[in-house]
């Protein structure tokens, strides 16, 4: 109740106690003034309704989060001769932010007036949602109605995660070593079988030591590189609690997956990615990427920003078994989860003792002191940029 329809009341009631004990003209006619004040407003209201103008538009359907993006507007009053008071903007996400604009703006319109605003708008979290403004709140000049105009060209956008371009890696020392021990077996190696070389045959695959022994070149029958195939597997299941920790999150565990394997995508590395996907009663899909160059990564990028989290006390362990036969042969296994159980740690180790280098991100706010041996443990927290960790 605002202070004008306050005042109104306290003089409605004077007014009819005036005109009670007095009867005078007078009396009379401030009653019947007061009384007609909110037909007045009422009608005020009505014309408003019927000559408001709004438009807004956005560059692009799909956004990435934390990144602007061009938005503007259109305010415009259509009467010739009444004016707007005290008109508001209702912005719809309260998970995207327009720059310079406050969700308790405030707008008035003379006769005839377009009031044009360009700026920015930022959405924090991945997903689909609906940006801008939604509705406008019209009021009379003293406050004592407030009608609700929706806007009809409403605007969703999908939000895709941020793309994070690392320069070097970290959260995983060993990855060059991993490089120069294939480097160096490849040299190194001389007892494969050859061949005479061949025009056309790649360079990486000539056998120098055997092409000095034998004073010819030679050419290997395979590379004798061992396999570089670096496993990422993505637990989908997300955390309890407020609905902001939960997108803060799951972006971060995109924000993570995704930094890794564009990081990878440019070291001549195949990179493979697993995670699970609820097909309805309980039932799991294995849902598989594979990026072996920076060509491949737009497709798994699009793809990957539209997984969808499960519930809450959802466990990936339970069908993890299926990726066994996948990763066995990976140099490297990365596991992104939300908390290191024991159920995490026992898979860690067995992937350990199978001879895989494996490295957990722990996105969480609890750190535990955990040592498991031969496996790295790298916590991030869901508010920290992940370049300085990674």
């Amino acid at each position: 109740m605002s202070k004008y329809t306050i005042i109104w009341f306290i003089l409605l009631l004077l007014s009819f106690g005036a005109a009670t004990y007095f009867s005078g003209a007078l009396s009379f006619c401030m009653l019947y003034f007061l009384l007609i004040l909110p037909i007045v407003c009422l009608i005020y209201i009505f014309r408003q309704y019927r000559n408001i103008s709004f438009e807004q538009k956005t560059d692009s359907k799909t956004m990435i989060a934390g990144v602007p993006e061009q938005y503007s507007f259109e305010l415009k009053n259509l009467a010739a001769y009444t004016p707007y008071y005290n008109v508001q903007l209702n912005i719809a996400d309260k998970h995207c932010d327009i720059q310079s604009l406050s969700r308790t703006s405030f707008y008035n319109l003379a006769p005839g007036e377009t009031i044009n605003k360009n700026t920015s708008i930022i959405c924090k979290y991945r997903g689909s949602c609906q940006i801008g403004v939604t509705s406008i709140k019209i009021r009379d000049f003293l406050n004592f109605f407030c009608v609700p105009f929706n806007v009809k060209n409403k605007l969703l956008v999908f939000v895709m995660p941020q793309i994070v371009f690392l320069e070097q890696l970290k959260s995983i020392p060993e990855f060059e070593s991993v490089q120069e021990d294939d480097t160096a077996f490849m040299k190194d190696e001389i007892d494969v079988p050859v061949r005479d070389y061949m025009s056309g045959d790649p360079l990486n695959r000539i056998n120098w030591k055997a092409t000095a022994r034998e004073r010819s070149l030679k050419t290997r029958l395979y590379t004798g590189i061992r396999n570089r195939k670096i496993s990422v597997i993505v637990d989908t299941g997300t955390i309890s609690g407020t609905e902001e920790q939960r997108l803060c999150y799951e972006n971060k565990v995109l924000e993570t997956a995704i930094a890794l394997v564009r990081y990878f995508s440019t070291k001549d590395t195949d990179i493979c990615t697993y995670y699970f996907q609820n097909l309805g009663s309980h039932k799991y899909s294995l849902v598989t990427g594979v990026v072996k160059s920076v060509t491949d990564f737009d497709l798994f990028y699009e793809k990957f920003s539209r997984l969808y989290f499960e519930p809450v006390g959802y466990n990936f362990l339970e069908n993890i078994d299926i990726i066994d036969e996948s990763i066995i042969n990976s140099s490297i296994v990365l596991l992104i989860t939300s908390e290191i159980n024991d159920g995490v740690s026992e898979y860690a180790s067995r992937l350990s003792r199978r001879g895989i280098r494996t490295n957990i991100y722990a996105i969480t706010e609890k750190w535990q002191q955990k040592h498991l041996q031969a496996v790295n443990i790298t916590y991030i927290n869901p508010l920290q940029d992940i370049r300085e960790v990674l």
